[in-house]
């Protein structure tokens, strides 16, 4: 999420609100500062997801620092002040100072799980509790399609989709070329090819947001639920023209797009949440968000995320070190 001065609390942008803060003209680079990092780290991370006994994953991930690649923030302790401020007076379990840690640990786990999903022969089986599919059903029945808003956290990327692919659901996915590990031309060819590889297995579809035609994904989005099929999308900032709603104590930045395709398609909207307890992981499908097709796009689409901002701030202080929206406060 990006910081949140200078947003409007309404959106104002087209139906996906699908453009980003970058200038889209602008070619990425051929490789990233870290993709050569990235690319020695990837296969020694693999060999350790696939051979070492996951019981033995927390020691690994609390050793290996080195292998943190991606950082969370490069201003840790203002970042820690940050996130005291938007904690406010809340109590939570894990100091916010030693919360980007245990976040950068647990997304090296989540690595480690998605390494570990594409070894041959074996893979990774995670026990997952599903819980309000009865909910995706009920959207299904109204015939409109179902509009699934996925929480920011650590382990939703796959765990979501592995999940409702169990349950019979297989979901026509948002995804920008970007998502993974890396935003050059090669990385995005080459090292994000694996976040692809563990995901797809399990969607009905992938669905590219290009930067030069975001028109293209927000068309074929809504044939998709035009035709009563299941769609997700991640909750994040990366738009233009963002909501910044009230979370906790401070604020929160998210991309409308979900909530303007629900206004304009009368889709039920669902917000969905996953965290890891000791049981296993945990994905919840919460009831469906109010999208009030009487007000403006932008008046719904500032309610709606409002509303999906309070459904998150429980789960982020159950589960403070699984989301990945710390950092951008």
């Amino acid at each position: 999420m990006a910081k949140g001065q200078g947003f409007a609390e309404t959106p104002r942008a087209g139906p996906l609100d699908a453009a980003d803060g970058r200038d889209r003209r602008r070619q990425p680079p051929l490789i990233g500062p870290l993709d050569p990092v990235l690319a020695l780290a990837l296969p020694i991370l693999a060999g350790l997801a696939w051979t070492v006994p996951e019981r033995l994953w927390p020691a690994i991930t609390a050793s290996l620092k080195p292998f943190q690649v991606l950082d969370l923030s490069a201003r840790p302790k203002d970042t820690a002040r940050r996130i005291e401020a938007v904690l406010g007076e809340r109590d939570i379990a894990i100091p916010p100072r030693r919360l980007l840690g245990v976040l950068a640990r647990e997304n090296l786990r989540a690595q480690l799980h998605l390494l570990r999903s594409l070894r041959p022969g074996g893979g990774w089986r995670p026990v997952i509790g599903l819980e309000g599919t009865e909910r995706i059903e009920s959207a299904l029945d109204q015939g409109r399609g179902a509009l699934l808003w996925v929480g920011h956290f650590v382990h939703a990327s796959l765990v979501v989709k592995m999940a409702l692919c169990r349950a019979g659901h297989r979901l026509h996915h948002l995804s920008r070329p970007r998502h993974g590990y890396s935003s050059s031309r090669l990385g995005i060819r080459y090292l994000n090819a694996l976040v692809r590889a563990a995901e797809d297995r399990h969607l009905a579809e992938r669905v590219p947001l290009a930067d030069d035609n975001p028109v293209a994904a927000v068309r074929t989005l809504r044939h998709r639920l035009g035709d009563n099929r299941p769609v997700s999308i991640s909750a994040r900032d990366d738009s233009k023209h963002p909501c910044r709603v009230p979370f906790l104590s401070g604020h929160l930045v998210l991309a409308s797009g979900a909530a303007d395709l629900a206004h304009a398609t009368g889709a039920p909207l669902l917000p969905v949440f996953c965290v890891r307890d000791q049981a296993g992981f945990r994905v919840i499908v919460e009831a469906p968000l109010t999208v009030d097709r009487a007000l403006s796009r932008r008046q719904s689409s500032w309610r709606v995320a409002r509303d999906l901002a309070a459904a998150t701030e429980r789960h982020v202080l159950d589960h403070p070190g699984q989301w990945l929206g710390w950092p951008h406060l």
